[in-house]
């Protein structure tokens, strides 16, 4: 039988190598498409991470830098901040409500770039900023009643794993947060309000902010509380504001300002020091020309006191020699009527926000010395910056601007505390010992001046 032979045919050896070429090319192309397509989304996330960090911050600083500039409008006045954008009815997009709310209640809403003199600054999903503002610090209609280098901030602030990133002590709380809110979650739906068609979408901030749970705690960044003088907790995540976490629960990001960072950026004014040795010197002409000539320089106010921003309680009380200074004789007349036409405009405002730096001392017998030297009636001392070692803290805290030593040092603190001593002492450093003294002489000496009981009727 014949064997029929079968052959198969074999590529020739250039043809089978060109064909591992030719897949090899395709396996290339398809991975550099990949490997694009990926450092694309990257470059797209990190130049949105980007446009964030930078609109945050710009924010950041318009708002630090009205509060360095408010004085300039409202004469007295540091360290102010904005009323967030409430509504579109009857203001500008993007303007400060000029009445946010009752006062110290901090209050929440749209950033108001328009009243800094911005345009709308948007986050890397192309959303405007949110803000909120600690009730004592917002320029509003219903204004607290004392704000100054001491008055700390409401706000605690959270990353996403728990961890606090700010406000650990009342010292440290923010007094302000910009919230970055992303692209929508959670089916959230912005809508267009008429009025608000430059950043468009509504004025409802849980259309734009939401609530975090961690570690059996939730933060919540859409509402503040309606209570004066209430901490409020944000959180914020370090996930990027892009549609590729749109499956997210959570993606706002926050920035916030702290107490610290807005008073070293008022403290930097070149007029700041001259307008608080004014103030000291204009509180201490006002005493002075209330006694008259002859005298005597009225009793001083307790140091510890029910309400520090309430100018009602700053009431001399009789026989005190040492305390802080007065404004009511207690009998319902207001001291400060008697004022000098030298006092500068602003002292009235000064006074307001921060009366409670004002210690006094008088003498019946002119035998105060300051740094050694003189035989004075009276001194009032204006306590400046809080030293590290010193707080002074008010409702909801726990009280310690009743101690003078909580303002005061050296002999000084000793003298107010102790309701005895002569001899007072200027600052000589600023990070250790920065009281400043203006002095007061009369013939007649100090303490008498005045009745007994009764309010004065000044807020």
């Amino acid at each position: 039988m014949r064997r029929i032979l079968t052959h198969t045919r074999r590529l020739p050896r250039a043809q089978r190598g060109l064909a591992m070429i030719l897949i090899l090319v395709v396996l290339i192309l398809g991975g550099s498409y990949f490997l694009v397509a990926q450092l694309n989304r990257t470059r797209n996330d990190i130049d949105r991470d980007k446009k964030t960090a930078d609109a945050l911050a710009k924010a950041k600083d318009a708002l630090i830098g009205y509060a360095v500039t408010h004085i300039e409008s409202s004469a007295g006045e540091f360290g102010f901040l904005p009323c967030p954008d409430l509504t579109a009815a009857g203001l500008n997009e993007g303007s400060s409500d000029g009445n946010c709310g009752t006062t110290d209640v901090n209050r929440i809403g749209k950033f108001p770039w328009r009243s800094l003199d911005l345009a709308p600054l948007r986050d890397g999903a192309g959303e405007c900023l949110w803000y909120a503002v600690t009730g004592s610090y917002k320029q509003s209609s219903a204004k607290t009643n004392m704000l100054n280098d001491d008055t700390p901030g409401m706000f605690t602030v959270f990353d996403s794993s728990g961890t606090q990133l700010t406000g650990q002590t009342p010292e440290t709380r923010a007094v302000a947060v910009i919230i970055a809110p992303g692209v929508p979650v959670n089916g959230q739906s912005r809508g267009t309000v008429t009025g608000s068609e430059t950043c468009s979408g509504t004025y409802n901030a849980a259309d734009y902010l939401e609530s975090y749970t961690v570690a059996g705690a939730t933060y919540d960044n859409t509402s503040v509380s309606a209570a004066a003088n209430t901490v409020d907790s944000f959180v914020t995540t370090a996930d990027r504001n892009t549609a590729a976490n749109a499956v997210s629960a959570f993606n706002d990001r926050v920035l916030f300002i702290t107490q610290a960072e807005l008073w070293a950026a008022v403290k930097k004014r070149n007029d700041f020091s001259t307008r608080m040795a004014a103030f000291r010197d204009a509180a201490r002409d006002c005493i002075q020309t209330y006694a008259g000539a002859a005298g005597p320089l009225p009793w001083a106010a307790a140091a510890d006191l029910p309400d520090y921003s309430d100018s009602n309680n700053y009431n001399r009380t009789a026989n005190l020699a040492y305390g802080r200074l007065p404004r009511y004789d207690g009998v319902g007349v207001d001291m400060f009527t008697s004022c000098p036409g030298t006092v500068p405009a602003d002292f009235s405002a000064m006074w307001t926000n921060w009366k409670d730096h004002l210690f006094y001392a008088v003498s019946p017998t002119s035998v105060f010395t300051v740094d050694g030297a003189g035989a004075y009636s009276g001194v009032v001392i204006l306590s400046d910056q809080r030293l590290q070692s010193q707080t002074r803290r008010f409702t909801p805290d726990t009280t310690t601007k009743n101690l003078p030593s909580s303002y005061l040092e050296s002999s000084n603190a000793t003298n107010i505390s102790g309701l005895s001593g002569a001899a007072f002492l200027n600052g000589t450093d600023p990070s250790t010992f920065n009281d400043s003294i203006a002095t007061i002489t009369i013939a007649g000496g100090g303490g008498g001046g005045g009745g007994g009981g009764g309010m004065g009727g000044m807020g």
